[in-house]
């Protein structure tokens, strides 16, 4: 089976385009009953580290117009994993990031997290589950957009989790707001009335 997810994978990555090498792929996938998922998740990936940043937006739309079953969480997952090999390869450090992109037109010369943004940011709009697209927001470290997803879904262990990654990375102002948030979430526990048999 691995060998059959490697074969859909490279029908991708090496076909004459990431459109044409899909369709084949599409079959593989159909043929040989594989798990969607696996193979796009994989292709990406290795789309990542040959530097072709670019395609995996053409991939995604590819998923997104197949009609493959439940297409919606697959390209909300597949976008995520690319997001975080994106984010793994810039903090192996930006110079081999330099090297490996193919497209040089999306290299931004005032700093690399601009160019990183350049390729993240149309991943990012592809995700509609709010938590995979908050996870995908802290995997690089925009946290600002996580809070806002976790206050929508009120979710105060998602903003624990966003003030960790705060502190990490230094961001004082969401750490400030984390923190004051979850002093009032602890607030609004303490005053709540309690509820037992002497409860009038």
């Amino acid at each position: 089976m691995a060998e059959r997810v490697q074969l859909a994978v490279l029908t991708i990555v090496c076909g004459k385009d990431v459109e044409e090498g899909f369709g084949i792929a599409f079959r593989v996938i159909q043929d040989y009953s594989l798990r969607a998922v696996d193979v796009f998740e994989l292709a990406g990936q290795t789309l990542v580290w040959e530097g072709r940043l670019r395609d995996l937006v053409h991939l995604i739309s590819c998923i997104q117009s197949s009609g493959v079953s439940d297409g919606e969480s697959i390209c909300d997952h597949v976008a995520a994993a690319y997001i975080e090999a994106i984010v793994t390869l810039w903090q192996e450090g930006w110079e081999e990031v330099e090297c490996a992109v193919e497209d040089e037109s999306i290299m931004e010369r005032s700093g690399g997290k601009g160019a990183i943004s350049q390729v993240i940011d149309p991943l990012l709009k592809v995700i509609v589950n709010p938590s995979t697209k908050m996870s995908a927001y802290i995997t690089c470290g925009q946290l600002k957009n996580a809070y806002l997803i976790a206050i929508k879904i009120n979710s105060n262990q998602d903003v624990e989790r966003i003030a960790k990654e705060a502190e990490r990375l230094g961001q004082s102002a969401i750490l400030r707001i984390c923190l004051r948030r979850l002093e009032m979430a602890k607030g609004d526990q303490a005053g709540a009335p309690s509820v037992g048999p002497n409860t009038k």
